[in-house]
């Protein structure tokens, strides 16, 4: 699994005392994302799951993950893919699965674009 050492992130972030409720928020999003990695999430999901607004939900997972949250999906989704790859599984049938349409049209990237070939 690819999970984010959350409190060693924070612990340099000027919060003001709301530390515990940004691990929660974050940890909260970071696990959904794993259990809908199969769905097409978006941000405006995400923020709302989160209970928080979409630009504060940009700033706090940005700054606590160290990516934005796209991004981190995206290549959640290209960890999982290569995994499954690994196990014999057909990339086409990962990338339908994944709501990887586009990392298929460019195959390189799906490959490569974690280093793994």
């Amino acid at each position: 699994c690819y999970y984010i050492n959350i409190k060693h992130t924070l612990a340099s972030l000027d919060l003001k005392g709301k530390q515990f409720a940004i691990i929660g928020i974050i940890q909260s999003s970071i696990d959904y994302i794993e259990k809908n990695l199969k769905t097409q999430l978006t941000a405006e999901e995400l923020a709302k799951q989160a209970g928080v607004s979409l630009f504060h939900y940009y700033r706090i997972f940005q700054n606590a993950v160290g990516m934005p949250v796209m991004q981190y999906v995206q290549k959640r989704k290209q960890i999982n893919g290569i995994y499954e790859i690994s196990q014999g599984n057909k990339m086409i049938d990962i990338a339908s699965s994944l709501s990887l349409y586009q990392v298929v049209q460019e195959n390189h990237y799906f490959i490569y674009g974690l280093g793994a070939s």
